[in-house]
């Protein structure tokens, strides 16, 4: 009976643990399933897919462009009709020699039908042999744009990555902001009970556990709005990474200590010139650039050839021909037209170099900016360690001396408000180092070997 119960006490154990158990993810599980499941990133993928669709398609130009024909008719009347005299048919020998009554008795006309049904077909081949570059140009403009795709992508992960990073870390500022609280939480608690025991001996006023007790309930108020704000950036981290449930706990580490910046430091002109947004305003600059020769190759002439297979029935007698051929095509009237979107299409050459310049240099000063505040951040975190140290022994002291009773309350609960924002302060320095960390070498990428962008 004994072994009965206890089996069913360690299977209902093992039911009650399963169902409140947790699902624990780290920061990469996060950065993973967001990759995984972002929608953002999927379409970016897509157009990747549809750009490379393009670039195959434009290859296709090379080739020859076979069409086949084929019509059946058959008409209530021929589509072909005419009258023959017949004055003309006989000769004047044999007019002669006819007698009179045959001769008047021939119509004057003979009405003739043709093609009332037939049938007709063939299959042609056209090679380019010229084109003015169009084709060539075509497909490099095709390449250009799936490449653009593909890096465009790029952006994105980074995107989805820092944005993933930043509802993590609002998570774990929370999350160690509660666990301060839990521990002055404790402290109050403990205090109380020592204030309500000299309040009883008649050591100290009721004021002093009033004190108390109004720090316990602004304590209370701030727990219940940090545990509200964690909910809320939980569902949002878990929105945005494509969990199935918000009931899930992150696993991080707060390590003091951090490994100081300027391990991963690069120049800022050649982190520009090798990040991602870089190679994408390369790519437009080309892309004008092909557009321009497209524009001008639609001013020459077209040359092709070709050949064929033709069929036809339209007489009651099936007629097989072959047959080759060249075609050349000059836009006479499209040369005036052409000129203008040729000198068009040289302006947007110009913006587009424009543009990639002004915008290199806004990204140099963007660079030495990221890098100026991961630096401040993380002097920041450097004086937030700090701070920790000095109100916990502040703590200390002033814990002993109210024991003593040579500080009144107020200094402790005063004690206790500084060591409550220590903490506050370096959460929120951590969280806020390791998004501009992240950020830093999301830029400097390629310099620094965070990731390699194919």
């Amino acid at each position: 009976m004994k072994i009965k119960y206890i089996l069913s006490v360690v299977l209902l154990s093992t039911v009650v643990s399963g169902a409140n158990a947790q699902t624990i993810y780290s920061v990469s599980d996060c950065e993973r399933m967001a990759i995984e499941n972002n929608r953002k990133l999927q379409n970016a993928k897509l157009s990747v897919e549809a750009a490379r669709q393009t670039r195959k398609e434009a290859f296709t130009n090379y080739f020859p462009e076979i069409s086949g024909t084929g019509a059946w008719f058959n008409a209530n009347h021929g589509l072909a009709r005419t009258d023959i005299s017949t004055g003309g048919l006989l000769p004047p020998e044999l007019g002669t020699m006819l007698p009179p009554e045959l001769l008047g008795a021939l119509p004057s006309s003979i009405p003739v039908s043709l093609l009332k049904n037939g049938t007709v077909g063939g299959v042609t081949a056209t090679m380019p042999v010229f084109a003015g570059g169009r084709i060539v140009n075509g497909n490099k403009l095709a390449k250009v744009g799936e490449e653009a795709a593909g890096l465009q992508q790029a952006l994105t992960e980074d995107e989805i990555v820092f944005t993933t990073n930043t509802y993590f870390w609002q998570v774990i500022n929370l999350q160690e902001k509660l666990a301060t609280i839990g521990s002055i939480q404790e402290m109050l608690d403990r205090l109380q009970k020592d204030v309500e025991t000299a309040v009883e001996a008649g050591m100290t006023t009721r004021n002093d556990l009033l004190r108390v007790q109004l720090q316990i309930q602004d304590v209370a108020s701030s727990r219940l709005k940090i545990e509200n704000g964690i909910a809320v950036c939980k569902m949002q981290l878990a929105q945005f990474i494509g969990a199935d449930t918000d009931n899930f706990e992150l696993q991080y580490s707060m390590t003091k200590n951090c490994e100081k910046p300027l391990a991963i430091y690069c120049d800022p002109q050649q982190a520009v010139m090798n990040r991602t947004e870089t190679g994408l305003l390369d790519l437009n600059v080309r892309a004008a650039k092909l557009k321009k020769r497209i524009s001008f190759g639609e001013q020459l002439p077209s040359i092709g050839f070709g050949g064929g297979y033709l069929y036809n029935d339209l007489l009651g007698k099936s007629n097989n021909s072959g047959v080759i051929y060249a075609s050349v095509s000059i836009p006479i009237s499209g040369w005036w037209k052409g000129s203008h979107a040729h000198k068009r299409h040289r302006v947007l050459e110009r913006q587009a170099a424009n543009d990639r310049a002004d915008k290199i240099e806004l990204m140099t000063v963007e660079t030495k900016q990221i890098w100026n505040e991961l630096i401040e951040a993380y002097e920041q975190l450097l004086l937030a360690e700090t701070s920790i140290e000095q109100s916990a022994e502040n703590m200390r002291i002033v814990e002993n001396t109210y024991k003593a009773g040579t500080v009144p309350l107020t200094e402790l609960l005063d004690a206790q408000v500084l060591f409550r924002q220590s903490h506050n302060q370096y959460s929120d320095a951590y969280s806020v180092y390791r998004i501009k960390e992240l950020r830093y070498k999301q830029i400097t990428a390629n310099t620094t070997g965070y990731r390699n962008i194919k």
